[in-house]
């Protein structure tokens, strides 16, 4: 599969090499890397490298983060050298920081904060770049859902991964409830029921 999404990534005309590699985030979670090698005169990863690859990628295949080197590390072989590729740097990826405002953007960052253990989240940042993925998507959607009482479809994580993109499509604020609607139960006793 990592050659996969390493053939995709040739594709971009900005793109003279690519390489991908699974890498372990602070949650534990195993994300993708991908090291390019660009033919972008000032050494830039081309803005639109992550779009080009939720192109042709499933979510779940399109790297969390982009990192340019001049050349990659090779081995005497002449075969890349894959476990010389640098760690990301901390905040690779991650836009300029815009703090969160409004109430539904400090929502979002909060519910990301928590899930992703990153502080000073930007109202621009993108969850995939922050290391989200599939399995974090769902548990996003399980706390907005939680937190204003609305059905927030999982979809809406994929569509819109910024975090301001996202915030726009929860509900109006003043719609949230102050929590899950609580489901009375009901237990069955002998001769008729109860609640609890």
């Amino acid at each position: 599969e990592l050659g996969e999404v390493e053939e995709v990534l040739r594709r971009h005309p900005g793109v003279a090499e690519a390489v991908v590699v699974a890498r372990q985030d602070v949650t534990g979670s195993l994300r993708l890397v991908a090291y390019t090698v660009t033919h972008e005169p000032d050494g830039d990863v081309p803005a639109d490298l992550a779009s080009h690859a939720r192109a042709w990628l499933p979510d779940f295949m399109v790297p969390s983060v982009f990192v340019v080197l001049e050349e990659f590390p090779l081995l005497p072989n002449g075969k890349i050298d894959r476990s010389a590729l640098p760690d990301p740097e901390p905040g690779a990826g991650r836009a300029a920081f815009r703090p969160p405002s409004g109430p539904a953007e400090e929502l979002v960052a909060r519910v990301w904060s928590e899930l992703l253990d990153v502080t000073g989240i930007s109202a621009d940042d993108d969850f995939f770049t922050l290391g989200g993925h599939s399995l974090l998507a769902t548990r996003v959607v399980s706390r907005l859902t939680a937190r204003t009482g609305a059905d927030i479809p999982l979809h809406l994580v994929f569509e819109h991964s910024v975090l301001a993109d996202l915030a726009r499509q929860l509900p109006d604020p003043a719609s949230w409830s102050a929590g899950p609607t609580h489901i009375q139960r009901i237990r069955r006793v002998r001769g008729g029921t109860t609640t609890g």
